[in-house]
């Protein structure tokens, strides 16, 4: 008797498309990591000039859309979507946190924005762990 293993699977386009989808949001969430370390390397006095992330998370997040929606099998579409919606509820958080507050408020806000995002973050990536297990994915797939 022969079996195959899950990451011997055949892949149909949808998850072509979903390993595409993924591809592109570790890649730019790479880019955006970047910037980040970039602009917290430059912090002084909690003022600085810095490379606002916002426009990067939006790309992000509407791109992730055009990729869900673009897969044609309704199941793969469908955890697709929702992870897409995740990443559009992140982007959301980020534009949130955008603008400017006054130095009192600070702290609290830089709290906030960080709990914030880390919600965000982790539903986006249980979403994406779900898309992944549908499509045979593993996180440390050499194929992406």
């Amino acid at each position: 008797m022969y079996f195959t293993r899950s990451s011997d699977a055949p892949v149909d386009a949808g998850c072509q498309t979903t390993k595409d989808l993924i591809k592109y949001s570790d890649d730019k969430m790479a880019d955006i990591a970047k910037v980040i370390k970039e602009n917290d390397e430059g912090v002084t006095n909690d003022r600085y000039e810095h490379q606002d992330t916002t426009p990067m998370y939006r790309e992000w997040a509407d791109k992730i859309r055009n990729y869900a929606d673009s897969i044609s099998d309704s199941e793969t579409k469908a955890e697709a979507s929702t992870v897409a919606g995740k990443a559009d509820d992140l982007a959301k958080v980020q534009e949130k946190y955008s603008a400017p507050v006054p130095d009192a408020q600070l702290q609290q806000a830089a709290i906030e924005k960080s709990n914030d995002l880390n919600k965000a973050w982790d539903a986006y990536k249980a979403a994406e762990n779900r898309l992944r297990n549908k499509c045979h994915m593993d996180s440390n797939d050499p194929k992406l």
